[in-house]
């Protein structure tokens, strides 16, 4: 049998000290929308500087299939933008 297995390691860990100014200004934004009761179900992934990820699920009867939408949308600009990243 043959080992068609393949760890998918991605970039090494992020060693930045400084914090991420646009990261901080969309969570603001968000806050902002949700505290005003614009912004009800939120999904999010990501990761900290060591290395960690990070996950958020807050949702309210979403329709499933407007979240599933969002979620493909979401996937596929994060592929473009990082395509460069996995090229050789």
């Amino acid at each position: 049998m043959t080992n068609n297995v393949f760890e998918l390691n991605g970039k090494a860990k992020l060693q930045h000290a400084d914090p991420n100014q646009d990261l901080i200004t969309a969570l603001e934004d968000a806050l902002a929308d949700a505290r005003s009761g614009k912004l009800r179900s939120l999904m999010g992934a990501g990761f900290t500087n060591d290395g960690f990820r990070f996950a958020i699920s807050v949702c309210e009867e979403t329709p499933v299939y407007q979240m599933l939408g969002s979620i493909e949308a979401l996937k596929q600009e994060y592929i473009n933008k990082t395509e460069h990243t996995y090229k050789d």
